[in-house]
């Protein structure tokens, strides 16, 4: 099984140039990548594979 690097939203705001509320936003209205949903304790935290931040660009660029 290979390692895994997950990002966290900031990170995810980061590449996108977008703010990181925005990222938050997107999750909760299913409009954003693929995401994984991590318990600590009562609080979550959500992570973004690369691949799929990635995919999801992919799915949005259009050509012109």
């Amino acid at each position: 099984m290979t390692e895994t690097q997950l990002l966290t939203e900031a990170q995810v705001a980061s590449m996108l140039s977008i703010h990181i509320q925005t990222v938050a936003k997107m999750r909760r209205e299913g409009l954003g990548p693929r995401f994984v949903e991590l318990l600590s304790g009562k609080r979550k935290t959500y992570r973004y594979a690369p691949a799929d931040v990635q995919s999801w660009i992919d799915e949005r660029t259009q050509e012109g």
